[in-house]
């Protein structure tokens, strides 16, 4: 990948990209802070935020905007970055060789991440009229991903655990009640599909199939 990147001489400063390519694989899943990054390897913001372009055209990764239905208040928000695969993630992060184990805090991450890799690529071979985003409020309630497709708008959360209890998408519930013509989903790592009210849970693979999220 880097030689990739250099060969193409996209860039010609390397060694504040190298140190860079370990920050994003650090923040694969996270909202960007480009300030923060930039202090870490001694560089400008802009150029980190140009470094995340260059991850994007050469298609290692992409970036998931914060959701409004306003654009302009949409582009005031910070972004989070997904690396196309959960794997190269890892390798930059130099933990490939360690197990991913359920129920930790690393595996929920990588699920997540993983998810809604799929979920992009999937509706990348299907249509361009779709765009996806996240909503985190001031007060940390979040909706792992919302995908507007059409007129139906899928609020979704991902859970990486074996069970799920009503409780867990209560944050679900609450925002994706505040979205016209939304439909809230949850996607998890069981086997039984379930409902709680308003809120339809799918075992992941299911889910996707069954919500023509895959090819």
């Amino acid at each position: 990948m880097r030689e990739e990147i250099i060969a193409e001489q996209i860039i010609r400063k390397l060694p504040p990209f190298r140190r860079f390519l370990n920050c994003a694989a650090q923040m694969n899943g996270k909202i960007i802070n480009a300030s923060k990054i930039a202090a870490d390897i001694s560089t400008d913001p802009s150029n980190v935020r140009n470094y995340f372009e260059i991850l994007e055209d050469t298609l290692l990764g992409f970036r998931l905007p914060a959701y409004h239905t306003s654009i302009r208040k949409q582009q005031r928000q910070s972004p989070k970055f997904y690396w196309f695969d959960t794997g190269v993630a890892r390798s930059l992060q130099k933990v490939l060789g360690i197990d991913l184990h359920s129920s930790t805090y690393d595996y929920g991450i990588n699920f997540e991440a993983f998810i809604i890799s799929q979920i992009r690529t999937g509706l990348e071979y299907q249509t361009p009229q779709y765009q996806l985003s996240y909503l985190l409020t001031k007060d940390d309630a979040e909706i792992d991903l919302i995908v507007e497709r059409g007129k139906e708008i899928l609020c979704i959360e991902i859970k990486s655990s074996k069970n799920i209890r009503e409780n867990q998408l209560r944050n679900l519930k609450n925002l994706g009640s505040t979205i016209k013509n939304s439909r809230l989903v949850c996607l998890y790592d069981g086997e039984e599909k379930l409902k709680f009210d308003k809120v339809e849970v799918f075992p992941w693979k299911e889910g996707l199939a069954d919500l023509g999220l895959v090819v």
